[in-house]
């Protein structure tokens, strides 16, 4: 039978009721959601099984039974009890039949009726089951109901844990610990000049989402809040444009690459190399650039995704560069559909809960694109310089989750990024221009990967000393668009004649990760 294996981790939280606490305080902590399990629990036929448990509860360990079980959850009884919302890691051996490990949660905890005992009836729900999980599970219940051998082999042995899919844990955003001196990370540099970019390309969706509009929409607890006006006086946004539910993410790609496509005079046959880059895709399979090779007309070309948050842009820019660079393609399209507005969460189910969404009212709907080619002798126009540093210390600081699509939300802890890019950001942008001999006077435009006001002002208006005239940032107009923000803002810049061919450019990226990327670009 298939297994699956988790590390278990136990979590130091006080999830554990003991001592002499008074009642009414008891009940107020451990009746929640009494009215049972989710409705999609009971669409199960419930299962007496009576199975020996065994909690695992930092340095104790208590002894009980199942009540019932079904492929959505279950029942037991045990002699302590834990909190409505607990997370838990299921390791589940039914005799010879199979073993499968399963994360959960408490949905309600309540004394046992009728037992003489300090024994607690515990409401478990399975989350981000599996199919194939769900299956095995099912038809083990069903043997194991008979009784018999089997059953008496069988034991459930359950971790108090760190689940990393609920959000609403308290430990998922806890600040992790300075990493740079400690144990400093790799940076992958390089100052080959192998390709250039000849043809740029964005489109935006023209549904504009105001503040007041997000305000209208989100709920907390089902009540209406003026949040959309505090977002906006905390990072600078005024809109956002969101695609309508017809509007794919490779949609919006092609009509940044028609654009891109046609400013660089290339036809669509030409093209050796598709990326697609974005955080946003059609569907998980296939790779969403053979959908846009497809609605391009692009037959001639090697198609595939990357995916690396709102660096995915920069990273696939390197990537094709990469490829040039090695004699494996001419000419190669970089391309991106963002449709970020379905991770935004619009029913808050608690101020915490609201506090983490808070970054994914800034997300914005959008698409961009870049042609790049190989230069010639001589040409000064061309990538530079890149430097990249990823550091999965950070990685929970932006999430959004895959396995349950129920949680398929973006949250972020807004402090922590900006803590994180105010630390690694500053040494790309100062070795960058250290090796390329730039200094603030050469550049034309710094684009920053676009985000609140306070990270642009912290890191490039008062650390490198940047105008704001230098810097482009239509943050306040479009929102973050996540990979496709850069091609976003430098459409913008050509358009509004801020940047022309020969002007010194300096990409400054962030993502989720986290992740630095740094890029010089003559234009």
């Amino acid at each position: 039978m298939p297994k699956t294996l988790k590390k278990l981790r136990t979590a130091q939280i006080p999830t554990h009721l003991s001592g002499p606490r008074k009642q009414e305080e008891h009940e107020k902590t451990v009746w929640q959601a009494q009215s049972g399990f989710t409705q999609r629990a009971r669409m199960y036929d419930r299962e007496l099984l009576r199975i020996p448990v065994s909690l695992q509860l930092q340095d104790k360990t208590f002894s009980g039974y199942s009540y019932d079980f079904s492929p959505a959850g279950l029942g037991i009884i045990l002699q302590t009890a834990l909190k409505a919302g607990t997370p838990l890691a299921l390791q589940c051996t039914f005799g010879e039949v199979c073993y499968l490990n399963l994360s959960a949660q408490i949905v309600f905890c309540q004394p046992a009726n009728g037992a003489s005992e300090n024994l607690f009836l515990l409401g478990i729900k399975f989350s981000a089951i599996r199919d194939w999980e769900e299956k095995i599970l099912g038809s083990a219940i069903q043997e194991l109901k008979h009784g018999g051998v089997q059953l008496e082999k069988s034991l459930l042995t359950v971790h108090v844990t760190e689940d990393t899919l609920a959000l609403d844990a308290a430990e998922w955003y806890a600040q992790t610990k300075d990493t740079l001196a400690e144990s400093p990370r790799t940076i992958r540099r390089s100052w080959i000049h192998a390709s250039k970019i000849i043809g740029w390309g964005s489109y935006l969706p023209p549904n504009e989402i105001t503040n007041h509009d997000i305000s209208t929409m989100l709920k907390v607890n089902g009540v209406k809040t003026n949040f959309g006006d505090v977002v906006g006086s905390l990072t600078g946004i005024k809109s956002r444009r969101y695609a309508s539910s017809r509007i794919y993410p490779s949609d919006l790609a092609v009509e940044a690459s028609t654009i891109a496509l046609r400013n660089a005079g290339i036809d669509p046959k030409d093209l050796e190399v598709i990326i697609s880059c974005g955080i946003a895709r059609d569907m998980e399979e296939p790779a969403t650039s053979y959908i846009i090779q497809e609605k391009l007309g692009a037959h001639n070309a090697y198609c595939f995704d990357i995916a690396n948050a709102c660096n995915g842009f920069l990273s696939a820019i390197d990537i094709l560069d990469s490829f040039i660079a090695s004699g494996r393609c001419e000419t190669g399209l970089v391309a991106v559909g963002e449709v970020l507005s379905q991770y935004v969460t619009w029913d808050a189910k608690s101020k915490k809960d609201l506090k983490l969404s808070s970054m994914g009212y800034t997300l914005g709907d959008g698409g961009g694109a870049a042609v790049l080619q190989r230069v010639q002798e001589g040409d000064e126009r061309g990538i530079r310089a890149r430097w990249f540093l990823s550091d999965g210390t950070y990685w929970k600081v932006a999430v959004v989750p895959l396995i349950d699509a129920s949680k398929r939300l973006f949250k972020s802890n807004a402090a922590g990024i900006e803590r994180i890019a105010s630390k690694y950001l500053p040494l790309g942008i100062e070795e960058v221009l250290k090796e390329l001999q730039w200094t603030i006077d050469d550049i034309r435009l710094v684009i920053p990967h676009q985000v609140g006001i306070h990270v642009v002002r912290q890191i490039l208006y008062k650390r490198f000393g940047i105008p704001a005239e230098k810097v482009s940032w239509p943050f306040p107009k479009y929102g973050n668009v996540g990979a496709a923000s850069m091609p976003i803002a430098v459409c913008e810049a050509l358009q509004e004649g801020r940047i022309g061919h020969g002007d010194k450019v300096l990409f400054v990226g962030g993502s989720g990760g986290f992740g630095a990327a740094i890029m010089g670009v003559t234009i």
